[in-house]
């Protein structure tokens, strides 16, 4: 994992902190800029003000905007609390990570960058990996210019982490683990998947199913898979691609901001010298 964003990311919690607190942390959150994120005002603002209030009303404090293939829910939400409208002044209370959620080799990985990385640096990452501007915000802009473990290394160059989307799930690369039955879809194993676990910018893995996670564990006790850095975080993510309307859950998939995320304890420490 880059060591420099991790500490970064760690210091911004503390210091929000006196003593020991819990903190919520939402890693995959998708925006109107991913195309099956559902949308029902014809104010795309309205959406986005939405989804922020929704994740402020939950107790969330950190989250990820990863839209498919796309920097674009980022930059827009980026451009609304900069705007200085009196509005989107709660949500700078928020640390809003810039993110993805990239389609390689059918699979789906998330690259978690600062919350400072600038448009120039996402479209030379975006050039780098192989998406095109014409096909981004869908599933199909495929980034199969690098192999997954190449890709997290060029993730990691850019100062950013990996992590496993719905790892479990049909588009997870973890999914060949969980079930025989990994359909037609490329199943990654062996070798090549003990590549990508040993990556040393590779952070963790998305799974909101116990038993799944208890699975997986398990069989990552391999030694082909055994990492010479710090072990993977298992983390549970909402995947987002909608909001609430009329207490209804509006998205084709994943799950309401605030009803499924990971939770961290801080402990600051306060010197008496």
């Amino acid at each position: 994992m880059n060591a420099n964003l991790a500490g970064t990311l760690y210091k911004r919690i503390i210091d929000a902190s006196n003593g020991v607190s819990k903190v919520k942390i939402d890693l995959h959150v998708h925006t109107p800029a991913s195309h099956d994120f559902k949308v029902l005002s014809k104010c795309e603002d309205d959406t986005y003000v939405t989804l922020l209030n929704e994740a402020l009303e939950s107790g969330i404090q950190i989250i990820a905007i990863t839209d498919h293939n796309t920097f674009r829910g980022y930059d827009h939400i980026r451009r609304m609390i900069e705007s200085n409208v009196p509005a989107y002044k709660p949500f700078s209370g928020l640390l809003i990570l810039c993110g993805i959620e990239i389609t390689c080799f059918s699979k789906h990985l998330l690259a978690i960058f600062p919350d400072a990385f600038s448009e120039d640096a996402q479209r030379a990452f975006l050039r780098d990996i192989g998406v095109d501007e014409s096909v981004e915000g869908t599933e199909d802009a495929l980034a199969d210019n690098l192999g997954p473990s190449p890709l997290i290394d060029k993730i990691g160059e850019y100062g950013g982490f990996a992590i496993l989307a719905h790892a479990d799930a049909k588009h997870g690369f973890l999914c060949s683990l969980c079930s025989k039955d990994s359909g037609s879809e490329l199943s990654f194993i062996g070798k090549s998947l003990a590549k990508i676990i040993r990556n040393k910018n590779l952070f963790g893995v998305q799974c909101n199913n116990e038993s799944k996670r208890q699975n997986i564990q398990s069989k990552l006790k391999n030694v082909d898979y055994l990492r010479k850095e710090a072990p993977l975080a298992f983390i549970k993510c909402s995947d987002c691609h909608g909001i609430v309307y009329q207490n209804e859950y509006t998205g084709s998939s994943g799950q309401a901001i605030g009803t499924v995320y990971s939770v961290k304890n801080c402990l600051k420490y306060h010197s008496t010298h």
